[in-house]
Order: structure tokens, then C-alpha cells, then sequence
């Protein structure tokens, strides 16, 4: 091509592959930004921040925090800050587990003092897997996931064994 910028004969074409492959990331990257800012408009969706880059993901979240209310009723300690701090670690969780970066600022990880015990952290992942499986059950294989289902099943299982109470032993 004239100026330089395609393949020519002499040439070998690693510049415009490079190129190519510059191009497609940033494709990718702009209309993944695009997705997720369409995303907090959509009736139905969280709160801003919540939204996840996968698809699986956000599917997940988005049950999790559909899911939560009811949940979190029935133990008599629901309110927005247990709320929020459930939301904010089962969205932590999913970034673990899906390899996600967490964002700078405010939506990032929570700090020591705001640790869940072992009860929260065990109920927000047994939540967490029940929300897995839904998700695949109601939309699909999510093919365009990075974390096929049975992976995230299998991760969330881990951390749930991890975490669990000590089972009560008799006798």
C-alpha cells in the first residue's frame, strides 16, 4: 500500500500484524467499556459499580444481588450496609475467580476491619454458587466467558470449604 502502512512484497508483514493486533485489542477494549457503560442504564440492572466486563459474571452478580433481600431478611441483620458490604464481597469474589482487575477507588477490595467472618463469607458463596448455576440454568453456556460454569462451581466449592464453620460434632 502506498505510505507504508500494508504488506508489500519485500516486506514480511510484521508491522501491519502488529498493527492489526493493536487495532483488535483496542476494539475490544473500547466496546467493552461501551457495553458495561450501556449496561448501568438498563432497567433492572445494580447500581453503578457493580457491573462486571464478563458476561457470566455480571450474570451472576446480578442474581446474587436480586437474591440478597430475601436472603438476608430471614437472619434479622439485613440492612443497606450489610447489603452493600455482601454485594461488594460477592463481586470480589467473582473478580477472583474470573481473573477480573479490581477497579481503583471506592469499588475496590475492602479493607481488614471490614473482613466478613467465616458465617458471612460462607453464606455470601453458598449464595454465590446457587446464582451460578441459575445464571447457566436461565440464559445459556455464556460462551463468551472466560470461566466455563463447572470452573466457577469448582472455584466457589474451594472457598466455600475454606471458610465453612467447623461442622458440630456429637457424642
Amino acid at each position: 500500500m502506498p505510505g507504508g502502512t500494508g504488506d508489500d512484497a519485500e516486506g514480511t508483514g510484521v508491522g501491519a500484524t502488529a498493527l492489526g493486533r493493536s487495532f483488535a485489542a483496542a476494539l475490544t477494549e473500547g466496546l467493552s467499556r461501551s457495553v458495561a457503560s450501556r449496561a448501568y442504564a438498563l432497567p433492572g440492572r445494580p447500581a453503578a459499580g457493580t457491573v462486571l466486563p464478563d458476561p457470566y459474571a455480571d450474570a451472576v452478580l446480578r442474581r446474587f444481588a436480586e437474591a440478597l433481600p430475601a436472603v438476608r431478611a430471614g437472619d434479622g441483620r439485613y440492612g443497606s450496609g450489610a447489603r452493600e458490604a455482601s454485594v461488594r464481597r460477592a463481586r470480589e469474589l467473582l473478580r477472583d475467580a474470573f481473573g477480573l482487575a479490581a477497579p481503583a477507588g471506592p469499588g475496590g477490595p475492602v479493607s481488614v476491619e471490614g473482613a466478613p467472618t467465616r458465617r458471612e463469607e460462607a453464606a455470601v458463596v453458598t449464595l454465590l454458587l446457587e446464582c451460578a448455576v441459575r445464571a447457566v440454568l436461565e440464559e445459556g453456556p455464556f460462551e463468551a466467558s472466560a470461566r466455563r460454569p463447572p470452573e466457577l462451581v469448582r472455584a466457589l466449592g474451594r472457598r466455600l470449604r475454606e471458610v465453612a464453620p467447623d461442622p458440630v460434632r456429637s457424642g
